[in-house]
This record gives C-alpha cells, structure tokens and sequence, in this order.
C-alpha cells in the first residue's frame, strides 16, 4: 500500500497544479498574451511528469495486485477493505481527471506547443484512467465473488 500512498499523492499534487495554472492564468490567456501562453505551456510540461509518475506507480500495483491474486494462496482480507475504498473514490478520481484535461483541452488557445504539452499531459492522464479502470474491474470482481466465502 505503500506505493498507493506515493501514487496518490503524486496524483493529488498534479490536481493541485492544474487547478493553480489555470486560475493563476486565466485573465492573461483571455487575452492571447504570448508570455502567459509560454508560462502555462512551461507549467503544464513541469506537471505532467507527476501525473506520469503516478501512472507509472498505479499500473505497477496493478500489476501486483494481478499478480498476488493469480497465487494459490491469496488473503482476502488484504484486499478486501482496499478494493472497496476503491470502488468509492477511483470513479470520483476518473471524472475528475478527464474534467480537469477536458477544461485544459478547450482553453481556446491556438498554439502548437501548448497543444503539445497537454497532448502529453493527456496521455499521463488516460494512462491513469485506464489503469482505474483495470483495477475496478479486479475490485469488482473480487467482491462479487467473495460474497460467496
């Protein structure tokens, strides 16, 4: 759990930072200021590898978890609490990650290199969702048929 822990909070620091670059610049970019434009490319390219970061991260607990429950000896009740959490908050995260690139994408701004940079931000991002995705299908699945034990 400890990479969760690391993940997560790699994941709620990229939050914060969109969050900040977007109100810190709104009024500039509004009016097309070139250096504003520069600022906010410069601030999502300082972003992204947390979020690319936490994608790493989740997708290597995936890919443990995966693992530890192919075992022929597996504890449920390791997994239990924590897929259940996950099944609560990894929705809210997914809406969340595809509103705040969502907001990101329809900026409005014509600019090549600000297209790049939240190009490559979406890509972390989707990287994380689908992973989300991954692991709520194990939750669910696991719940489902512990309901049995």
């Amino acid at each position: 759990m400890e990479l969760y822990t690391i993940a997560i909070t790699r994941l709620n620091t990229g939050f914060q930072n969109i969050g900040k670059i977007i109100q810190k610049n709104a009024d500039e970019l509004q009016n097309n200021n070139p250096e504003a434009i520069k600022i906010l490319i410069e601030e999502i390219e300082n972003t992204t590898p947390s979020f690319k970061n936490s994608a790493k991260d989740f997708n290597r607990m995936y890919l443990d978890i995966v693992d530890s429950l192919n075992q022929k000896e597996v504890n449920y009740n390791e997994y239990e609490p924590f897929f259940k959490y996950i099944n609560q908050i990894f929705p809210q995260y997914q809406e969340s990650l595809v509103k705040s690139i969502g907001n990101l994408k329809n900026i409005g701004i014509d600019n090549s290199e600000l297209d790049q940079a939240i190009a490559d931000l979406d890509n972390a991002i989707m990287e994380i969702v689908n992973t989300f995705t991954n692991l709520l299908k194990i939750a669910i699945d696991y719940v489902d048929s512990t309901k049995d034990i």
